[in-house]
């Protein structure tokens, strides 16, 4: 019994650290699970009373466990999207500015575009391990925003280099007229 306490006090550290979940209900199942551990050292401590406190306790913490792998999840299922529609984009651009870098970050995204992916999301609904996911989700993050400002990189230069096409263009325009036209072109 004084395990299974032990562990609920550790799942509410674990669950506060997520914003998405009621501060309140876990400093509440917290201070009530310790008070529950304090009084198992005392005489009678095994009635009805402890047991339908202890299950009360443990039921809040399994829902908002239940509700930080769903937010989990929907967010793991919309940073794929978005990954894949990045590497989607970077793929139909064709530009000059073709790259190793841009070749790797088109390869992850496709990563991402697989069933494998979409089953192994679905399945965090049985694990327990919720750092663990809240650190795939952060990896997931990264990739997403390392895709985003490569895509903005990318579109930098393609209108960096249309400037310069515009550039060049509008100096051959000008070899050959007369330096009264040149003048009315500087002011």
């Amino acid at each position: 019994m004084r395990q299974r306490i032990d562990q609920l006090i550790r799942d509410c550290s674990t669950l506060s650290a997520f914003s998405f979940i009621s501060v309140e209900t876990i400093a509440n199942c917290r201070q009530g699970l310790e008070k529950l551990l304090g009084s198992i050292d005392a005489p009678g401590w095994l009635q009805a009373d402890f047991a339908d406190e202890d299950n009360r306790h443990a039921g809040k913490v399994a829902d908002e466990k239940d509700t930080v792998r769903e937010e989990l999840i929907r967010q793991a299922r919309d940073l794929k999207k978005k990954i894949i529609d990045s590497g989607n984009k970077a793929r139909q651009q064709s530009s000059f500015w073709k790259s190793q870098r841009i070749g790797r970050y088109i390869a992850i995204s496709q990563q991402y575009d697989t069933d494998d992916i979409d089953v192994s999301i679905a399945n965090w609904k049985y694990l327990e391990n919720l750092p663990r996911l809240s650190e795939i989700i952060n990896q997931m993050i990264n990739t997403s925003s390392l895709l985003d400002k490569m895509l903005t990189r990318k579109d930098q230069l393609d209108l960096l280099a249309d400037n310069i096409d515009e550039g060049v263009s509008f100096c051959e325009n000008f070899i050959g007229i007369s330096s009264e036209e040149k003048e009315k072109y500087k002011q």
